[in-house]
């Protein structure tokens, strides 16, 4: 117990410390005058709080892993567009796509998978996971219109070209593809009973 708790503590700071880190991009973008991608530094600190709200108004506790990724995805991506990271690591777009889009695959599996538990729907797993992966491969979509309606109203140069766009998408099902997968597996190995309590834990509920 105290070992977890330990882990939970320390879990939680570098939680802490990326947020900070997060945070303090948005002065510095101000500074240099990189307002469009101030407001982007912004928009990712809201989301970075995201998963604090969820649990203050609705109750529901993300697993620690998943908000520390939340956050450092979040980190990552305003990092790239304040010291241009996009353009001088080669790969770093592709693997901050499959990381992203896993992310939400997995809140998108958390969350079918939720309704399942609360009897809400009926569903196989084979559907939990096809819904799992066209779950990534939507919001995947969402972020490429997103990007294509910026660069055409605020002159940005988000997407560079349309095999940069598709080249997105592929990274993006390849993220989905991978959760779903991994979900099946998952379902399927661990016993329903040890499911339902990890599902119960993040709706804070008694199995």
């Amino acid at each position: 117990m105290a070992n977890t708790m330990r882990k939970l503590s320390i879990n939680t700071w570098i939680s802490l410390i990326v947020q900070l880190l997060l945070i303090s991009m948005l002065p510095y973008l101000i500074y240099r005058k990189n307002y469009i991608y101030a407001g982007a530094a912004l928009l990712a600190i809201l989301a970075a709080y995201a998963p604090a709200l969820m649990k203050r108004n609705f109750n529901i506790q993300l697993p620690w892993f998943l908000e520390l990724a939340i956050t450092i995805a979040l980190f990552l991506h305003v990092g790239g567009l304040a010291f241009h990271w996009y353009s001088r690591f080669r790969f770093y777009d592709s693997v901050l796509h499959i990381w992203g889009t896993m992310i939400i695959a997995l809140l998108g599996f958390m969350m079918v998978y939720a309704l399942y538990y609360l009897g809400k729907i009926k569903l196989s797993i084979r559907m939990i996971a096809v819904f799992t992966f066209i779950f990534a491969l939507a919001i995947g979509a969402l972020w490429e219109i997103a990007e294509f309606t910026i660069d055409h109203t605020l002159y940005t140069h988000a997407q560079l070209s349309n095999m940069d766009t598709m080249s997105d998408l592929i990274f993006d099902g390849l993220g989905g593809a991978v959760i779903a997968v991994l979900g099946m597996w998952y379902i399927r190995k661990t016993p329903e009973k040890r499911i339902n309590e990890h599902i119960a834990k993040m709706l804070n509920r008694r199995v």
